[in-house]
């Protein structure tokens, strides 16, 4: 949250558990609560679908379950994620940004 309130952040990549297992999900929403960052397009980076599959769960967090208040980013991907689809996805959030500023 510092480093997006005192610094110029074009797009933000965020996992889910980053310190605590729903530490990503808690910054999603402090960033778009603050006036500074709360246009800033966020992307969430999570291996949860991984990990529930392999538990044998059918349950999936995606694109579709983004929510203004409980899910509030521009993209949710699944990890692994290829570095070319995520520097394509960053480059198409951050030039979305520019314009919309």
């Amino acid at each position: 949250m510092e480093i997006a309130t005192t610094t110029h952040v074009d797009v933000a990549v965020l996992d889910v558990m980053m310190t605590t297992p729903t530490e990503g999900f808690l910054l999603a929403r402090a960033l778009r609560q603050d006036e500074r960052t709360k246009r800033i397009p966020l992307v969430m980076l999570t291996s949860l679908n991984t990990e529930y599959e392999a538990q044998g769960s059918s349950f999936r967090i995606t694109d579709r379950d983004k929510d203004p208040l409980w899910l509030p980013v521009d993209r949710f991907v699944d990890k692994p994620v290829k570095p070319e689809d995520l520097v394509s996805l960053v480059r198409t959030l951050a030039g979305a940004w520019t314009f919309s500023r």
